[in-house]
C-alpha cells in the first residue's frame, strides 16, 4: 500500500507549487476526492460487518476484537475532522459546502499543537499492530518520510515525520481529504485480515470435505 501512499503525498507536495489556477482546479479535485473517499470507507466497512457477522459463527471472537479497535479509530478520526470543519466555520448551512476550504494556519495549529494531532500516527496505527499480532509482516499505514523510499534520501523531505507528510502547510481540504483517506486504509486494513479468516476458514472445509 505505500505505492498509494506515496501517490497521495506527491499530490499534496505538488499543490504547493502549482499556478493559483492549477490550485483552484486540485481544490475541486480534493473536494470530490474528499467525499469519494468517505463513500469508499463506508462501502468497505459494510462489507466488513458482513465478514464479522459471518466469522462470529465459526468462533473468532478473539480475532474480531479488530472491529473495537477499528470503530474506536474511525471514532478518533471522524472527530478530528469534525473539529477541523468548526474551527475553520464550518460549511454552509443551505448548499452544505465547506466555507474556508483554503485554511491554513488554524488548521496546522490545531493537528501540530493539540493532543489529538500528536496521537495521530499511533491512532492510525491501531488496526495494523493488532493484525501484525497474527501477521508481523503486515504494513503500517501511518509512516515517517525515512520509511518510504521515494523519500528516504530525498533531504528535502527525508527527516519528516508522518505528520509533516501529510498534513504541513496543508489547507483544510486537504487535510479532511488526508485523513479520509487514512480511513480508507484503516477499514481496508481490517478487510485483509477478515478475508484472510475467510480463506482459513474455506480452507479447512475443503480439507473436511476431502476426506
Amino acid at each position: 500500500m505505500k505505492k498509494q501512499l506515496t501517490l497521495f503525498i506527491l499530490i499534496f507536495l505538488v499543490m504547493f507549487s502549482c499556478s493559483n489556477d492549477d490550485k483552484e482546479r486540485l481544490k475541486n479535485q480534493l473536494t470530490f476526492s474528499y467525499r469519494a473517499n468517505e463513500g469508499l470507507a463506508n462501502d468497505i466497512k459494510s462489507q466488513n460487518d458482513t465478514l464479522v457477522d459471518i466469522l462470529g459463527k465459526f468462533g473468532y471472537e478473539k480475532e474480531l476484537k479488530i472491529r473495537n479497535i477499528t470503530n474506536e479509530t474511525l471514532k478518533h478520526t471522524q472527530h478530528l475532522k469534525d473539529t477541523l470543519l468548526f474551527i475553520c466555520g464550518g460549511r454552509d448551512w443551505e448548499t452544505g459546502s465547506i466555507l474556508n476550504p483554503d485554511e491554513v494556519r488554524l488548521v496546522s495549529s490545531y493537528i501540530f499543537n493539540s493532543k489529538e494531532g500528536s496521537q495521530l500516527k499511533e491512532n492510525i496505527n491501531r488496526v495494523p499492530e493488532f493484525i501484525k499480532t497474527y501477521n508481523p509482516n503486515f504494513y503500517y499505514i501511518a509512516n515517517d518520510a525515512k520509511d518510504f523510499k521515494e523519500f528516504s534520501n530525498d533531504p528535502n523531505q527525508k527527516d519528516k515525520t508522518f505528520r509533516d507528510l501529510f498534513f504541513e502547510n496543508n489547507n483544510l481540504i486537504g487535510c479532511l481529504n488526508a485523513i479520509a483517506y487514512l480511513e480508507v486504509e484503516i477499514v481496508l486494513a481490517e478487510n485483509k485480515f477478515l478475508n484472510s479468516l475467510m480463506i482459513k476458514e474455506l480452507s479447512k472445509k475443503s480439507v473436511k470435505e476431502q476426506k
